[in-house]
């Protein structure tokens, strides 16, 4: 892992493994290119990455996509803890804002970071799509997915949404994959049913586990990808 002698970065807060995620991703693409956050809630994770590419990693973006309005409904019959109740975790914009400020960071003056505000079955259009698959082409990869979106119904269409933008390389980070304190492992709930049904339908997604610890984080690497996506 590459060593920066800078001083006093910012914490990452409570999600571990993210910083090793977000660094592998810079290893694997040396040229830097796009970060995907979903689930920006209150910015710990985005004002932390922004902070690293205005110091270090300066050619890549950071795109965090939310709908400021709270979770949705989990996918109908599929258990959930009461934390992810449908409205909980509303968060606003000005708060990651704020947060990026205090790191001396002014994000809607840096075109390098952005937010596409609104619910994933809202703005996560076939039309965006083809915006990303187009940078994607054009030498822009995705390297980094961040998915802090805690539900089965959200992994779901984040991950049908991401599958053509992804190439080798890609690095997918996700929070929430099990809950082991309410007797609930994977995947028989929440994002890790989700991840496990996007695999069984895409025989041709190869990915491997970098990194998993008993607080439910994980990340992967993509390893190969299909010629055709569902």
């Amino acid at each position: 892992m590459e060593q920066f002698d800078l001083e006093h970065p910012p914490s990452l807060g409570t999600c571990p493994g993210l910083g090793q995620a977000f660094i592998k991703a810079h290893q694997n693409f040396s040229g830097g290119g796009n970060i995907l956050e979903f689930g920006v809630g209150g910015g710990y994770s985005y004002s932390w990455m922004a902070w690293w590419i205005t110091q270090v990693y300066k050619t890549s973006t950071l795109t965090g996509f939310d709908g400021w309005q709270g979770l949705p409904a989990e996918t109908e019959g599929l258990w959930y803890p009461d934390c992810h109740r449908k409205g909980n975790y509303v968060h606003r914009p000005e708060y990651v804002r704020d947060k990026a400020r205090a790191l001396g960071i002014e994000l809607d003056s840096d075109p390098r970071f952005q937010f596409i505000d609104g619910m994933y079955d809202e703005t996560l259009t076939p039309e965006l799509q083809s915006f990303w698959i187009t940078r994607c082409q054009e030498g822009c990869p995705v390297i980094l997915i961040n998915m802090d979106v805690d539900l089965h119904s959200s992994a779901e269409t984040v991950l049908n949404w991401i599958l053509p933008l992804l190439s080798p390389g890609t690095i997918i980070y996700t929070d929430d994959w099990y809950f082991p304190a309410w007797g609930h492992d994977e995947p028989n709930c929440g994002v890790s049913l989700a991840f496990h049904q996007w695999w069984a339908r895409n025989p041709g997604l190869k990915v491997q586990t970098l990194f998993e610890c008993e607080t439910s984080q994980r990340y992967f690497e993509v390893l190969e990808i299909p010629h055709e996506t569902v």
